[in-house]
């Protein structure tokens, strides 16, 4: 169906009848009838072979330009969009104020574990059941439809198209007319914006714009791995390759220890005693108050893990009831030297790359281990910035 611009429905035109003719001796029946553009000429035609049963009429409907709506019938499905099932859980839909008072019903809260583990365990426990209370684990499936984010309100054709068939108001087309004048230009134009808006949040985050170009080239974010025949292989070049590394690091370790024990015999001992003395070492840690531990979970970023019992966002929120257990939990852990069992976990990911030597496992660690976590770096940091024991200014590694 297209635009032929011959003038078909006139007998005389030489032209118009021997590519009619040459379409018939192809098994082509052309199916419009009536005249397609506002000259009353035949212009728009629609061809299909009659044995393929592939359309079953046309008609010619209403001018929206200089040239009528030309609609066919064709008697085949629509290709279906993929369908997904997804789990989800509705979190914004949560009541704060009765997750809290559910918290204060908590055997976390009223009868508490002595133990560091046991603190822990039923930390997690707790609030993992209060998630599954108030936002139980839902499922629903999904149409998976091309993404066209930059579609709006002024670009909407085929909404303005939907409304005129509905109500079939002249207004209404004269919308759709307007629409379908302007839906070139206009698409061309919100698809220049988004992707200079897509551009310019991306900033100075190169990964964000190599993700951004990733997918405005249709490639899969699936993590790639080396070239291999099988998953047996791989599997057997993955525990070869770092079984050789670790043996290489430990021989490594070995000769380093040899030759920090020669080395030692010559070295001065160093004056950080003798000019501080005993009380200076950093032998225990110390204990913090609910007020800092508070103010140590707001200032944290609010990311979550899965590891997670409820999201970080949602336990700020009801944070108020958690802070004194919270603060039992990192002052044992403090004060023991240990750390719980119940959050020595993560979530383990390596990042793309197509040389086994390149792969970096990257993990993801609950919130509690990561709160302990920065607790015991700001104690060390504030001792060894009292005995100006690092350099001024320090520099620190940000990684590896």
């Amino acid at each position: 169906m297209v635009d032929f611009n011959q003038h078909v429905d006139s007998s005389s035109s030489i032209p118009s009848e021997k590519f009619l003719t040459m379409m018939e001796s192809y098994g082509f029946h052309q199916y419009v009838t009536g005249p397609t553009h506002d000259k009353g000429h035949m212009l728009d035609l629609v061809f299909a072979r009659p044995d393929d049963g592939l359309i079953s009429f046309a008609s010619v409907t209403s001018r929206i330009s200089d040239h009528h709506t030309v609609e066919c019938r064709l008697t085949i499905c629509p290709p279906l969009c993929p369908t997904k099932r997804v789990l989800y859980r509705l979190l914004k839909s949560i009541d704060c104020d009765a997750v809290e008072e559910d918290i204060l019903a908590l055997p976390l809260l009223t009868n508490p574990e002595t133990s560091l583990d046991g603190l822990v365990a039923l930390y997690n426990d707790g609030l993992t059941l209060l998630l599954d209370k108030h936002a139980p684990v839902k499922m629903k499936s999904i149409v998976l439809r091309p993404s066209a984010p930059w579609i709006n309100e002024e670009i909407q054709l085929r909404k303005a198209k939907r409304i005129w068939r509905m109500n079939k108001l002249t207004v209404s087309f004269e919308i759709y007319k307007d629409h379908a004048h302007r839906y070139s230009v206009l698409l061309k134009r919100v698809k220049s914006v988004h992707m200079q808006s897509e551009v310019a949040e991306c900033g100075t985050n190169q990964r964000a714009l190599y993700g951004l170009v990733n997918r405005l080239m249709g490639k899969s974010d699936v993590s790639s791995l080396p070239p291999h025949s099988y998953e047996q292989v791989l599997a057997d070049n993955f525990g070869e390759f770092f079984s050789s590394k670790v043996s290489k690091i430990r021989a490594a370790i070995d000769a380093a220890a040899k030759r920090s024990e020669v080395e030692m015999n010559n070295v001065v001992p160093h004056q950080f005693l003798s000019s501080h003395g005993e009380n200076a070492v950093l032998c225990v840690f110390v204990p913090v108050s609910d007020e800092m531990v508070k103010n140590f979970i707001m200032a944290s970023p609010t990311k979550s893990c899965r590891l997670d019992p409820v999201p970080t966002f949602l336990l700020k929120k009801v944070l108020c009831p958690l802070v004194p257990t919270i603060t039992k939990i990192v002052n044992l852990s403090l004060s023991t030297g240990t750390f719980p069992l119940g959050i020595k976990h993560a979530m383990v990911t390596t990042l793309d790359a197509s040389d086994l030597g390149n792969y970096r496992p990257v993990s993801n660690l609950s919130f509690l281990s990561k709160l302990i976590e920065r607790i015991v770096a700001a104690e060390l940091m504030d001792h060894l910035a009292a005995f100006d024991v690092l350099p001024t200014p320090h520099p620190r590694q940000s990684a590896y």
